[in-house]
């Protein structure tokens, strides 16, 4: 068959499985996956050889393949970094010279940056120019102290990003740079170990709506002065719960879905579900001092699902103790179907609610699953 009437689709296919990467970013309504690796496609990393031998197929074929090639780069080191700026050049330049537009498309783009390598940051500057279109940025700094950068590097980020995941101790304030410039496009971000400022810049992100802070570092108080309207995905594990209520309150009833941390307060818990009118699921690590929380909220309009997480080392429904179980029960009595009419599923992590209990334990757990069954609110455990 000639490759000139070659099936476009077929061709893509054969190098997107022949030169796949396990890694991309996915905004699922779960952040814990941003970026996530397929499981289908985990075990498979394709060699050199095999992207050579594509590469000699034809000059045509080779040409057709570069878009797929390059639509996932990941970058590990400096000397890496410098090599793919160098043949971004000169592919530009002949392309330029022939006429022909640069067929490498880099579309997601992952770069780790070691202890005090500037080099990284100086390849950087050179490849962004030639990432126009760029969807997706991962910025990872494996420094545990923080790194000076070079001044003005993230001025050549393509204002098309998307999604943007960012760890590491970098630059006092090259992350609120960076999330600056990619401001109008930025839907997903994700971010940790970032300075914390008495007076954090000024914001604006009217298209974001997944955000996700899996770590305490830097605190919620970055985003005092964000503006978040179409914020729908919210997850945290923060200390400071009245900021964090704050931000939850300027999000409106816009959100949809919040993923709380085991270091929250447990205030938060009934703060926030009073606040977000229009949330509809809710994750949450059950602590001492929740007991009231459900009943303190009375009810809610649009709740649908609720997942309770256990950490084994407190995990009261599993100890036995007579009191830590009543506690619990307490806290579930009030989440009826009455109270919470949208509400399908509770979901528990850790904690499995059909498990053996002494004959008084299991009366009041029978009595709550018995009254969600009726009003049809389906109880899961979800593993430990």
């Amino acid at each position: 068959m000639s490759l000139l009437r070659f099936p476009p689709e077929l061709h893509s296919n054969i190098i997107r499985y022949a030169t796949y990467s396990p890694v991309f970013f996915d905004i699922s309504p779960d952040p814990r996956f941003w970026p996530v690796v397929n499981e289908r496609y985990a075990g498979f990393a394709p060699g050199y050889e095999t992207k050579k031998a594509l590469m000699l197929v034809s000059h045509h074929f080779r040409y057709l393949s570069f878009p797929y090639l390059y639509e996932v780069v990941i970058v590990h080191k400096s000397s890496n970094m410098h090599l793919l700026a160098k043949v971004l050049d000169s592919k530009s330049s002949d392309s330029a010279i022939n006429g022909l537009e640069n067929p490498r498309k880099i579309k997601y783009l992952f770069v780790s940056v070691s202890a005090s390598n500037h080099d990284v940051f100086s390849g950087l500057w050179k490849v962004l120019p030639h990432c126009q279109g760029l969807q997706g940025f991962g910025f990872y700094a494996a420094a545990t102290e923080w790194m000076d950068s070079p001044q003005n590097w993230f001025n050549s980020i393509p204002k098309t990003v998307r999604v943007c995941d960012w760890q590491g101790h970098v630059g006092a304030w090259d992350f609120f740079r960076v999330v600056d410039r990619i401001s109008e496009s930025l839907v997903s971000l994700r971010f940790s170990k970032v300075s914390q400022y008495n007076s954090p810049p000024s914001v604006s992100l009217p298209k974001l709506s997944h955000l996700s802070m899996p770590e305490d570092h830097g605190g919620v108080k970055v985003l005092s002065n964000w503006s978040m309207p179409s914020l729908t995905h919210l997850r945290v594990n923060v200390l400071t719960s009245v900021a964090l209520v704050r931000v939850v309150e300027r999000a409106g009833n816009s959100l949809r879905s919040v993923i709380l941390g085991p270091k929250v307060s447990p205030t938060s818990l009934a703060q926030i579900a009073t606040v977000s009118q229009n949330l509809e699921e809710y994750t949450y690590h059950f602590r001492p001092g929740m007991e009231a929380s459900w009943a303190s909220v009375r009810s809610h309009p649009s709740l649908q699902n609720i997942v309770m997480v256990f950490r084994r080392r407190c995990t009261p429904p599993r100890s036995g103790v007579q009191s830590s179980m009543y506690t619990f029960c307490s806290h579930l009595q009030s989440l009826t179907g009455a109270h919470f009419p949208k509400l399908r599923r509770i979901g528990f992590v850790g904690f499995d609610p059909h498990s053996t209990f002494d004959a008084q334990i299991r009366a009041r757990l029978d009595q709550l699953l018995d009254a969600w069954n009726t009003t049809g609110i389906e109880v899961e455990y979800l593993g430990p």
